[in-house]
């Protein structure tokens, strides 16, 4: 069973707890029942679930709250939270929403519509999980890219020079092995030579002394 089919149920009511966990447990999923708003909160650092179905009035910490911890910490910040709750009003909603929630389910609830909206919710997070995978690997794969391409510059700018400290070699050799040409000549051949073989041609230069003569 995935990480994604492992849900947290909080509820401060044992007979709500019980209910909600057996009827998920029934559609095969891995359930952990809280009573508490700081156990959940523990049990949720700890080990992630997929999913938190969480009721809002609970005594020292409300449901709420509880959320928000949830959202501020960069491990359980992307873990859908429903709240079940009797509040209808939509001042509520709002604040739910405002805390991070995704849904809401009204009690008394039914079960028909609790396993919809797991479905539906699990089934988004799912989705956002792999899309969020594939981003990630795009990432990777253009970082990887630009390293190569990089390698690949340096690589090609490395034999361009050595292309044209190679010419410049064959230059000379061509200089030396023309009949009647004199010392100087050669010289003044390499002189010339010299600077287009070097990376920044334009700003080089090249002179020669021998025997007192530059």
């Amino acid at each position: 069973m995935n990480i994604e089919d492992d849900i947290l149920i909080v509820d401060d009511e044992i007979p709500n707890l019980r209910l909600l966990t057996e009827l998920l447990e029934k559609e095969g999923y891995r359930v952990r029942p809280a009573e508490t708003a700081q156990t959940a909160l523990d049990s949720a650092l700890v080990k992630q679930p997929g999913l938190i179905l969480l009721d809002v009035r609970m005594p020292e910490m409300d449901g709420f709250e509880l959320c928000r911890r949830l959202k501020q910490d960069r491990r359980t910040k992307h873990v859908p939270v429903i709240f079940v709750s009797a509040l209808q009003d939509l001042e509520a909603r709002i604040q739910g929403f405002e805390a991070g929630g995704v849904d809401f389910i009204s009690k008394p609830f039914q079960e028909l519509e609790v396993l919809a909206r797991v479905r539906t919710h699990m089934s988004l997070h799912r989705s956002q999980q792999h899309l969020e995978q594939l981003v990630e690997a795009l990432k990777q794969e253009i970082q990887e890219r630009k390293k190569a391409e990089e390698a690949t510059r340096e690589r090609t700018k490395e034999l361009d020079e050595r292309v044209k400290e190679l010419n410049c070699l064959y230059g000379i050799s061509n200089l030396v092995e023309k009949p009647d040409i004199s010392l100087e000549e050669i010289f003044q051949g390499v002189v010339d030579l010299i600077p287009p073989s070097w990376q920044y041609p334009e700003i080089t230069c090249s002179r020669m002394l021998l025997e007192d003569k530059v």
